[in-house]
């Protein structure tokens, strides 16, 4: 598979900007195909790869979102928390400008798994 030798070469050449985006889209492909344990475990390897750059924070929200949301269709309200919580212990860097849409999307599928609609966000 092209994504696995793209991986290959990235783990060699220690592209880690390239490994964030290649295991984030698989980790999209597994929810799309319903395998959310492989979902998660592609989130986790980009977030291991997102600490080996310059600039972690530029993923963080995205990243910890689809944690978030995984976690959260999965039924682990207490993982899905325990990232939400991380995005809200710096709310300046991941919750609002730019990233505002990734947070919201977490928070709105950790609502819907509570089944809190109060608290899901009035843009989703």
């Amino acid at each position: 598979m092209e994504r696995d030798e793209a991986i290959a070469m990235a783990v060699d050449q220690k592209s880690h900007g390239h490994l964030i985006s290649f295991y984030f889209n698989a980790a999209t492909d597994a929810r799309k195909q319903g395998h959310t344990q492989a979902q998660i475990e592609n989130f986790k390897k980009a977030v291991y790869a997102n600490t080996k750059t310059e600039s972690p924070d530029v993923y963080i929200p995205m990243i910890y979102s689809g944690l978030i949301s995984a976690y959260s269709s999965q039924g682990n309200i207490e993982l899905a928390k325990s990232w939400i919580t991380k995005l809200e212990a710096n709310p300046e860097k991941y919750t609002e400008g730019i990233n505002r849409d990734s947070y919201l999307w977490g928070l709105k599928n950790l609502s819907f798994a509570e089944e809190d609609y109060r608290k899901t966000p009035k843009q989703y």
